[in-house]
């Protein structure tokens, strides 16, 4: 492995455990994990929100990382050798998945800190007047979570933009009709599943930073732009995949409907791209697709069931955060 590069792995998750351990413990030892019904500051209620909250969404992220990272991986080896490459070619291509540039966790680190600097200042959480010395410093420790927290965040943007970028460009210059004999399934589409489903989980833990106070409008805000971009990366392979997959129907039913042979193809229907072979693949896929067209409906509820538990997730989690909130601290 390059010296300028790293990976993420099981113990990458291991170590942010730990972390998220020492921070907890750190919240109780300076007194920042109590009931808010003892508390009658707003700041200090929202930081037991932030003594909870802070610690597991950040170790969620670097926990989520090797996992989103290897099923990439496992994917565009997959891919790569349904492609028609050879092993050592659908390696170096896959490997590229798991060697991440270290300018990445360092434009992370850089990003976590321009947020929280920002956030914490818009707020005017970094010290507070109506507290004493005291207990100001004892909220040290949470701007130091809150800077790993989104260090963790952006590097997850940074690790899908990246993993975006090279299966976009598998797809140009190597993906090939054969993949489509398939008609049930789309390429990469367990990866994205996996990867939205760990980001609907990773929205659902957001209300306890809200834990004891009510939910803060710029934290909605903050969320909801995080998910949409995360979600957005995600599914953006798909939709080149769909895009390729709809032109490759086309075409075979272009060619089932008018009989052509392999030596009246022309350019305008969309062959010019292709080798002689995968031109016969096409031909020799027409009659089957004709006789066997694709089940669109099995595809659609497999679509809207999977869309229902991504979204299911984040607003049930809510719900009884809600509700749980109540029932501890206001009833």
């Amino acid at each position: 492995m390059s010296s300028k590069s790293f990976r993420l792995n099981v113990s990458s998750a291991y170590w942010a455990i730990c972390i998220a351990v020492c921070f907890f413990t750190s919240n109780v030892v300076c007194g920042l994990i109590v009931s808010p019904n003892l508390i009658s500051n707003e700041v200090q209620i929202r930081d037991v929100g932030a003594a909870l909250g802070l610690p597991i969404i950040g170790a969620f992220c670097y926990i989520i990382l090797p996992l989103i990272i290897s099923i990439a991986h496992k994917e565009v080896l997959k891919n790569a050798q349904n492609c028609g490459l050879s092993a050592n070619e659908s390696t170096v291509i896959a490997n590229k998945i798991i060697r991440i540039p270290r300018k990445i966790f360092l434009f992370s680190l850089i990003a976590g800190l321009v947020i929280m600097f920002s956030y914490l200042y818009s707020e005017r959480l970094f010290y507070i007047e109506e507290l004493d010395f005291e207990s100001n410093l004892k909220r040290f420790p949470l701007f130091l979570q809150t800077w790993w927290m989104w260090t963790g965040i952006c590097l997850a943007i940074a690790v899908i933009l990246r993993n975006t970028h090279i299966i976009d460009k598998f797809i140009v210059e190597h993906l090939t009709v054969e993949l489509f004999r398939s008609y049930h399934t789309y390429p990469f589409s367990t990866a994205v599943f996996w990867n939205a489903l760990f980001f609907s989980i990773g929205l659902s833990f957001v209300p306890l930073l809200w834990i004891g106070g009510e939910p803060q409008f710029k934290d909605f805000i903050m969320a909801g732009t995080v998910f949409l971009i995360l979600i957005n990366l995600t599914c953006y392979p798909l939709l080149r995949i769909k895009q390729i997959k709809s032109s490759t129907f086309e075409t075979l039913k272009a060619a089932n409907q008018y009989e052509w042979h392999l030596s009246e193809m022309t350019p305008h229907v969309s062959f010019e791209k292709l080798t002689p072979r995968e031109r016969d693949l096409i031909l020799s896929d027409t009659e089957r697709l004709h006789n066997t067209p694709p089940k669109k409906w099995a595809n659609a509820f497999q679509l809207i069931v999977r869309v229902t538990i991504l979204i299911s997730i984040p607003l049930l989690t809510w719900a009884g955060f809600q509700l749980l909130n109540k029932s501890l601290f206001f009833v």
